[in-house]
């Protein structure tokens, strides 16, 4: 699924609007949060730009969640907020 519709690009975070096409509304209500936005959320952190230990050790690959807080049922429509906290291998992910 490729449902990152825009990103904007700051200095160690993004902010990426997912949207999911019209074509899954009739199973998007059977998740709380659709598979293919959640990839997109993780495919929308590789915009964040490298840190100074990144650019000697190669890019950094999301592949796991310590923990992740969803507050209702998403929608088509999703902003996800991606952050590097200081200068470390860390990401925060919010959607």
């Amino acid at each position: 699924h490729k449902c990152i519709s825009d990103i904007y690009v700051g200095e160690n975070e993004i902010i990426a609007k997912l949207h999911l096409d019209k074509k899954y509304e009739d199973v998007i209500g059977e998740y709380t949060l659709y598979p293919g936005l959640l990839d997109s959320a993780f495919q929308s952190t590789l915009g964040i730009p490298s840190n100074e230990k990144q650019k000697t050790s190669g890019a950094a690959l999301p592949f796991a969640i310590s923990r992740m807080s969803v507050y209702g049922k998403t929608e088509n429509d999703l902003w996800v907020h991606n952050k590097r906290p200081c200068d470390t291998d860390t990401l925060l992910l919010s959607a």
